[in-house]
Parts: C-alpha cells; structure tokens; sequence
C-alpha cells in the first residue's frame, strides 16, 4: 500500500506523455466497456486548441511568454531598474481575460490569463504564491476545456488541452503545482480510457500516483488510486486491481481525517462509499465472497447516508449487494446439495467453485448496468469528468 513520502521537486512527466500514442492496445477488449469509441473507430476530431493564443502547440508556456513580452513592447512599457513593467500590463491581461471568460470566450481568456502568468512568474518567481494561484486557475481552465472535448468525443483536442495544462505545472519549464498535475494526468488516463487505450490510461495513472504520495501538496491521492483499480479491473488484474482498492480506501480515510481536522467540507465520505464499493467488487472477482458483502453493505450505507440526493449511484449499490447476496446464497446452496449427493465433498466444492466463479462472470459481463467491476468502477471515473476533479 502506498504511503506519502517525502516531498520532490523533480516530478517529470514525460515519460507518461511520450508513450501516449500506442493507439491500438486494448482498443478491441475494451470497446464497450470504457464509455467511448475506439480510436480507429473514426471518431477522433483535429483541433487547433493546443497552443497559447494559437502558437506553437508543443511549448505553449513559451508561446505565452512571446505574446506577453510583445504585448509589453507594444504598450511601450519597458521595464524599470528592478526589472518590472512600469506600466499595468498584468492588471490589463487579468481584467481583459476575466471579461473574455465571462462573455464566453474561453480559448481567448485562457491565451491572456498564460500570458499575465508568464509575466508574474518572471516579476515574482516561481515559488510565489501569487504565481501559484495564477497557474492553479490557467490548468483548472486546461483541464476544464479539455473534459468538455472529451464529452464530445473529440479525443485530439482533449489532449491538446492536456499537454498545455502539464507544461505550465512542470516545473522545469512552468510552475511547480502537484495538485495541479495529478489532476491533468488523471483527466489524461481518462481521455485514454475512453478510446480504449488502457494501458496508456495506466502509464498516467501510475505517474500520477507516484507524484500524489511524494507530494505536500496533493490531498486527494485517493481518486488516483480508484481510476487505477477501475483500469486493472477492465483490463482483468483483478488481484492487483484489489490491492489498488485498499489503497484507495486507506488513502480516503487519511483524507477525511484531514479534512475534519481542517474543517472542510466535500464529498470525501461519497468518495469513501466509492472505495468499499471497489473493494467489494474486487474482493468478489477474487472469490471472497464472505467478505465483499460486508463491503457491499458499507458502501451502500454511506452512499444512501451521504449521496441521498444520487439516486443513480444508490440504484448501483444496491443492485450489486442484492447481486452479490444471490450469487453468494447460491453458491452456498450447490455446495450443500452436491456434498449430500455424492460424498466427494472436496471434488464437488471445487465444481461449486467454478460455477459460482462462471455466474459471478456472467453477471459481469453487462457492463452498461453497472454490474460488473469495470462499471461498478466507473462512478469515480464520472464524477470525475463531470466536476473536473482528478478522477479518470
């Protein structure tokens, strides 16, 4: 189980980005089972969203940086002794962009808002909260931008999107926000997800992962581990995919401790309802039986508790602790009638095994009700889309 360690700076991602575009692997297995097409499938869309106010797609911290030093020489602004624009460019960048935000040009806003963050990162430094906070709302933008094309199927310009929030929390070339980057991988283990492409959506979750226990600055490390039990689950790792569920919910507990001792509010007891229903599902794909139902019952309860109001979450949970408890009355009752039978108990039991282990199969395999464990993990994956949060 993954525990927080200390906290690096040096947190590349490359590694995850630049093996991205193995498109086939796993496109057939999962088709149908991830929520979206596959990526030969023709539903793929070209976009022109990559880059900073329409610069170079492949480095948008620098195209910004080109804007806003030209916006600089254009207002005849210059800079004083210590460096600083004598005139308000910033102030005028911010404001414009806010406007543009409001009156729904988004793409446009955005170009500003990299160029106004360029600019504080070179009077105020990296390390400056101000520059921070500034970065946190550019790759909020990003990733919000990028999910809305997700939804709509276009895959490329999701990415494009994506890329341009990790190079601005990179802190090699931008602003050094973890919090920020665990989010744009998760959100491009999703985009992955959706195409099929599962085992690219593991390389980002693992990095994500990897980055969410070194790190101060993340305080929801749980979701990372939810989308990579959901993705081990799709690709049938189900013993590792249950060990990625314990983290989860040793990850959700910590959370929660955290934020009742900050005050805090948010959804994490839903969350924690999410990571015992996992659990549960895994724990039944593994033969425990005996025990997933008591997980089951958990996760219901917390979920009719504190998800009152989602009537679809609820609708799953119960439907896969009724299902678990007729498969395990079943299982049990094969095992008694075969035993009385014929006296070769052990034999038997291990056919009783099989059978149970094929109906808990059969079940599984309608994945657009939410029985099996690729669907049963999918409200993490959803949620996540829906309020931007790192959840693929």
């Amino acid at each position: 189980m993954a525990t927080r360690g200390a906290r690096r700076r040096g947190h590349g991602a490359r590694d995850a980005w630049d093996g991205a575009h193995d498109h086939g692997d796993d496109a057939n297995a999962a088709s149908g089972a991830g929520g979206g097409r596959g990526v030969g499938s023709g539903s793929r869309r070209r976009s022109g969203d990559g880059s900073a106010g329409g610069g170079d797609a492949s480095d948008p911290v620098g195209a910004a940086t080109r804007a806003a030093e030209e916006a600089l020489s254009k207002a005849g602004a210059g800079v004083d002794g210590d460096g600083k624009p004598r005139y308000d460019i910033i102030g005028l960048l911010d404001r414009t962009s806010a406007k543009l935000k409001a009156s729904g040009g988004t793409l446009q806003a955005l170009g500003l808002a990299e160029q106004a963050l360029s600019l504080k990162k070179t009077m105020y430094g990296a390390d400056s909260d101000v520059v921070k906070e500034a970065a946190r709302d550019v790759v909020r933008t990003c990733n919000a931008m990028a999910m809305e094309r997700l939804g709509r199927e276009d895959f490329e310009g999701c990415m494009a999107m994506l890329r341009r929030a990790d190079a601005w929390c990179d802190p090699e070339v931008g602003v050094q926000c973890d919090d920020m980057r665990v989010l744009t991988l998760n959100n491009a283990a999703c985009c992955h997800r959706r195409q099929g492409n599962l085992k690219s959506a593991l390389r980002f979750l693992k990095r994500a992962a990897d980055i969410g226990t070194s790190s101060m600055e993340v305080d929801n490390v749980s979701v990372t581990y939810l989308n990579l039990c959901a993705v081990l689950s799709q690709l049938g790792m189900h013993e590792k995919a249950l060990e990625h569920a314990q983290s989860a919910v040793f990850h959700c507990q910590e959370e929660l401790m955290a934020a009742k001792e900050a005050g805090k509010g948010g959804d994490h007891m839903v969350t924690l309802a999410i990571a015992y229903h996992n659990l549960a599902v895994e724990l039944e794909y593994t033969s425990r039986r005996d025990m997933c139902l008591q997980w089951f019952k958990k996760a219901l309860t917390l979920a009719r508790t504190h998800a009152a109001s989602n009537e679809a979450l609820i609708d799953m949970f119960e439907r896969s602790y009724r299902n678990a408890k007729k498969a395990a009355k079943n299982a049990t009752g094969r095992v008694v009638a075969s035993t009385a039978a014929s006296g070769a108990g052990g034999r038997r039991r291990g056919s009783v095994a099989s059978r149970a282990s094929a109906a808990s199969s059969q079940r599984g395999g309608d994945v657009r009700t939410g029985a099996s464990s690729s669907s049963r993990a999918r409200p993490a994956s959803a949620r996540a889309a829906r309020r931007g949060d790192p959840l693929g």
